[in-house]
Parts: C-alpha cells; structure tokens; sequence
C-alpha cells in the first residue's frame, strides 16, 4: 500500500485556503463585485437624498456628503446580511454537485483515552492532551483539538442537565493549560 510521510509546520499551508474556498462556494468575484455595487449604490443613494434634502430647504446645513458615507456603510451591511447566506447557499451547491449529503450524521464520543468525532464517513480520534481549549460560542460547544474545531451541537443535547454532563466529562479531562483556557466550560460544569 502506498503511503508518504513528512513533517508540516504550523500554518504552512495558509496559502491554500482560498483555493480551497474557491472549491466549496465559487469565485469570489461575484461577492466582492456584490459588495462593491451595494457599497456605491448606498453611497449615491445617500448623496442625492442630502441633495435633495439641502436643495428642498428642509436640511440646509445638510453635509451629502456624509449622508454618502452612511449609505455606504448601509450598502455593506445589505451585503452582508443579503451575499454571505449565498456562499453559504453556493457551498452546498458544490457539495451537491460532489454527490455528498448536505446533512451528515455526526458524533463526539468521549473516552478516557480522549474524543472520537465521526461525521459521515469519516471518523478521527484524539487524546485528551491534544485537547487546548473548550469554549462555547453560538449555539456549540467548540473544543479545540490542536487548534481544529470539533463541534458539539447545543441542540444534540436533550436537556441542560445532559449537557452540563457532558460539558462536565470534557473539562474533568482538560490538561490544566487547557482548563485555565476553558473558564467558560469549567463555570457551566460546575453548576
């Protein structure tokens, strides 16, 4: 069987990451095009409404020019409120077209050796030294093994008194590095 094997330093392969994202939602030039005509439409659209306000008389001493500047900014949050759910929307696309499954089944499964993840196919183990961090954030718990996110769904647990449980289990096997990090989970376990 074939096999390779080399060392890797932290953060080497950064420079992949935009190829990779280009794979998984598209080019970027959509959404950067997107963001800029928003941005310039909100700032034309807050420049004629100070003009025409100043011209009318009813806000003489009116600066357009900042009423500009607030558009733009209002063109930027329009953008992200109406494009980022559309790479989110373009990345299952190109997962579909992959013929994977948009919903995976997933699991966390915790031993005294450390935590197994499976999602989907796919199944990774790691001990609990690998382990640098548990915080919550959003709706999931995230514990950071080796600075990768594995995630454990809020909504997986059937109740507050499961996932303080579980909670529970991952900080009594933190290294101390790692719990003095994870202040956060170690107050919600031990409640």
């Amino acid at each position: 069987m074939a096999s390779v094997e080399g060392e890797l330093e932290a953060g080497e392969a950064q420079g992949t990451m935009a190829s990779i994202a280009a794979r998984q939602r598209g080019r970027l030039v959509f959404y950067y095009g997107a963001l800029l005509l928003l941005m310039g439409l909100g700032f034309g659209l807050g420049v004629i409404v100070g003009s025409a306000l100043k011209a009318s008389g009813i806000a003489p001493h009116l600066d357009s020019g900042l009423l500009g500047v607030i558009g733009m900014w209002l063109g930027w949050l329009a953008y992200v409120r109406l494009c980022r759910p559309l790479i989110v929307r373009r990345f299952r696309q190109n997962m579909r077209a992959r013929g994977l499954d948009v919903r995976l089944p997933y699991g966390l499964k915790l031993t005294d050796a450390g935590l197994t993840l499976t999602c989907g196919g796919i199944v990774k183990t790691a001990d609990w030294a690998s382990v640098t961090e548990v915080f919550r954030a959003k709706g999931y718990w995230v514990i950071l093994v080796q600075m990768e996110p594995w995630f454990a769904p809020v909504r997986f647990f059937a109740n507050s008194a499961d996932e303080r449980s579980f909670i529970r289990s991952v900080v009594a096997n933190l290294s101390d590095g790692a719990r003095g990090r994870s202040k956060g989970a170690v107050a919600f376990a031990s409640v």
